[in-house]
């Protein structure tokens, strides 16, 4: 038997690109993101709270928990939706270097608009800081920029811009 007729060990890729999809299936799996996204966050909310009740864990234990179980649930729900709806994976969810330098411009932005509010209220007398804990305002800082990421922005994301609105634009030929 000649090497052209084996098998080949790998598939072949195919490039992913963005094909035009039915309107009606576009909407119904825009419609369909939008609503896994809100089923995921009551599912997290309803266990992180059951779970916080039964064991007397405390407000924080309960966000945490909510925040890693949103992550848990949108990343490979959504992840299956694509495979089995759209026929296509995702892509880009890793971090690259090319993540870098949007990461700072948002924590700059952040800065910069945290101190444009509280600049002129502390300067008016409407705060008064009269002692600071260096470590616990960056453990609260830290701590909240984690909550945030695995609760909203990377569920949100991936499951609205990603998973719906991707799926609308490609059925309404949107760019």
């Amino acid at each position: 038997m000649s090497t052209s007729t084996l098998p080949s060990a790998t598939p072949p890729t195919v490039p992913q690109e963005r094909r035009p999809i039915p309107r009606w299936r576009a909407l119904g799996a825009g419609v369909l993101g939008w609503a896994f996204l809100g089923i995921c966050l009551g599912t997290a909310i309803g266990i992180s709270e059951a779970l916080g009740r039964l064991f007397g864990w405390g407000r924080l234990a309960e966000v945490l928990l909510q925040a890693v179980l949103m992550t848990a649930l949108v990343v490979p729900g959504i992840g299956l939706l694509r495979r089995r709806l759209d026929h296509r994976r995702l892509e880009g969810l890793g971090l690259s270097r090319s993540a870098a330098r949007p990461l700072v411009l948002g924590v700059a932005v952040a800065a910069f608009t945290g101190l444009l509010v509280w600049a002129p209220a502390a300067m008016a007398g409407w705060i008064r800081v009269e002692e600071l804990d260096v470590g616990v305002f960056l453990g609260f800082v830290l701590l909240n920029g984690v909550v945030l990421a695995l609760y909203e922005a990377l569920p949100e994301e991936l499951s609205l811009r990603g998973y719906a609105w991707t799926n609308l634009r490609d059925g309404w030929g949107m760019s």
